[in-house]
C-alpha cells in the first residue's frame, strides 16, 4: 500500500535466478524492442495522473511477466491505498478519465 500513485514499467535486462535462460529471453526478447515506448506511456501517464489527482506519481522498473512477457508498450497501474483516497464511483470514474488522457498524451 502506498502514498503515491506508482508506474511499473518492464525491465529487459534483470535476470531472475529460478528462471530459465528460455524464460528470460521470452520475456526480455518481446519487451525488448518497446522498452523506450513503455517509458514515455509511464510518463504521459504520469503526467496525467498528477494533472487529475494532485499526487506523486512514482516511477519504478519491474521484472514482472506481465509487464516482460507484452510485445507492445506496457505499464502497470499502483493507485495510493484506501487511506489516502475513496474509490467510489465518482474517484474511479475520473482515474479511468486520467489513464484515457495519458494515453492521449502518449500518442501525440
Amino acid at each position: 500500500t502506498s502514498e503515491n500513485f506508482v508506474l511499473y514499467m518492464p525491465v529487459v535486462t534483470e535476470e531472475v535466478p529460478e528462471q530459465s535462460a528460455a524464460e528470460i529471453y521470452a520475456f526480455n526478447s518481446r519487451q525488448r524492442k518497446y522498452a523506450q515506448k513503455s517509458m514515455k506511456l509511464a510518463e504521459a501517464l504520469g503526467k496525467a495522473v498528477k494533472e487529475e489527482f494532485n499526487l506523486n506519481v512514482v516511477q519504478r522498473e519491474m521484472s514482472l511477466p506481465v509487464l516482460n512477457s507484452v510485445g507492445a508498450p506496457a505499464v502497470l497501474v499502483e493507485v495510493p491505498s484506501f487511506k489516502i483516497m475513496s474509490y467510489d464511483q465518482k474517484t474511479r470514474a475520473r482515474l479511468a478519465e486520467a489513464i484515457i488522457k495519458g494515453i492521449s498524451y502518449y500518442g501525440q
